[in-house]
């Protein structure tokens, strides 16, 4: 993990799968991905998705914990 990502994620989080298609990568993680107050880590969130968009020509990043869509109101 680069040093000005370890401020927001977590050790115990973990990218249990992924599904790519019609550029689309879903990325799910297990149940440690929201913060100790079950909120979401927007800033999280929006590192891992600007590093995907700068790397991989995609549409869209969907993120998901245990297999439940996450809503990111704040995105970008």
């Amino acid at each position: 993990v680069p040093n000005n990502l370890i401020g927001y994620i977590s050790d115990k989080v973990s990218l249990v799968d992924y599904q790519y298609e019609n550029d689309v990568l879903i990325l799910n993680f297990n149940d440690k991905f929201k913060t100790s107050n079950n909120e979401i880590n927007n800033k999280m969130m929006n590192l891992i998705s600007e590093s995907i968009f700068e790397n991989y020509d995609l549409n869209m990043v969907i993120f998901q914990e245990n297999n439940q869509k996450i809503e990111n109101k704040n995105f970008f």
